[in-house]
């Protein structure tokens, strides 16, 4: 097992994400990224917690275009046009490490605009320069990334320009104040916070300590509180709206009971737990070697994907990903995760192709 560095998950953490991207060394920026989304399953919740969390990171990448972003984000910080730096990485990670914020509050302390997750990785490059990524530009704002974060070539834009006031102009390149969000209505302008129980379509709508849920504002209950299953949020993470007793509490246990509904509800179980449909409960989710039996992709271990083989016996196993050059028919089959298809449909097949990148 790998010594991991000071400023990442832990060492069996540490091995899985090496594993995933087939390298000895990984970049801080890279380590950071998972660490800042699992830093709080960890801390708050256990190894187990963290090892799921890490896995659920992981996922994330099986897309050409995820794995393209992160791979041009790592050869732009080779070249220096991000600049890590350590000491907001750790603030961010300590700030993140609290047990007592609800989900949501930690995706806006991730989010926060200049807060120390947000200024933890920073882009170098000044206005003009050309650009790929909004990540690139020290004004975070590449004019040919609209609605995009990566692939997206322009330049960069300058600084944004000072907070605007309610009803004062809004845009990627002009914020809102303090407790005021950015509204489409006359073309962007900037309103007060919704209140519990208004009509909402994102979390920024919402005052401090609400959540947009089903379309309005809700207060997160704590746990024991009473609560409507998919109506209101849970306060903590690893909380749930028991439908049995419709109050927030901790997700089931290894061998407790989530046959809440027919069928069981195979997402109602603790960190590193799946629910058995058989026995309606939570039982240990493990994860196929090369070698074993497997349904879909996801039941295997990373870097390796479900194929029909014929020995030991006919069936599917797990196996590993497959290099450049070799067969293949979809893209979860390459280490490059890129499939270069050379006919369609049933006779679907082609080689695996380079990691993408964009190229500036």
């Amino acid at each position: 097992m790998a010594t991991a560095p000071a400023l990442s998950p832990s060492a069996a953490a540490y091995d899985l994400i090496r594993s995933a991207f087939d390298q000895e060394e990984l970049p801080e920026t890279l380590l950071f990224d998972v660490q800042s989304r699992c830093v709080n399953s960890s801390s708050c919740r256990g190894p187990d917690a963290e090892l799921s969390c890490v896995r659920s990171v992981l996922e994330s990448y099986r897309s050409p275009e995820r794995l393209a972003e992160t791979m041009t984000e790592l050869r732009l910080a080779e070249q220096g046009a991000l600049v890590f730096d350590s000491a907001a990485a750790e603030a961010c990670i300590a700030a993140l490490s609290k047990c007592d914020l609800t989900f949501d509050s930690l995706v806006n302390e991730r989010q926060r605009p200049g807060g120390a997750c947000m200024r933890a990785v920073v882009g170098t490059k000044p206005p003009g320069a050309s650009c790929v990524t909004n990540h690139e530009c020290a004004s975070e704002l590449c004019d040919g990334c609209e609605g995009e974060n990566v692939c997206c070539s322009g330049a960069c834009e300058e600084e944004p320009v000072e907070q605007s006031m309610v009803d004062g102009p809004c845009s990627r390149r002009q914020f809102c104040a303090e407790g005021l969000w950015c509204s489409s209505v006359n073309g962007g302008t900037c309103q007060p916070r919704l209140l519990e129980d208004e009509d909402c379509d994102s979390l920024d709508q919402c005052a401090d300590d609400l959540v947009c849920r089903n379309g309005r504002c809700k207060q997160p209950r704590q746990r024991g509180e009473s609560c409507s299953p998919g109506e209101t949020p849970c306060a903590l993470p690893g909380d749930f709206c028991n439908p049995d007793s419709e109050t927030c509490g901790p997700f089931p246990s290894e061998g407790e009971s989530c046959d809440f509904s027919d069928p069981p509800c195979l997402n109602c179980c603790a960190s590193g737990l799946r629910c058995d449909v058989d026995s309606g409960t939570c039982v240990e989710r493990v994860f196929a070697n090369a070698g074993e039996r497997c349904s879909v992709h996801s039941d295997c271990d990373v870097g390796l994907f479900c194929s029909v083989v014929a020995v030991p016996s006919p069936g599917q196993a797990c196996v590993p990903r497959r290099g450049t050059g070799e067969a293949c028919n979809e893209d979860l089959q390459c280490q490059s995760l890129n499939c270069e298809l050379v006919s369609t449909g049933p006779d679907r097949r082609g080689t695996c192709g380079t990691v993408p990148q964009c190229m500036d």
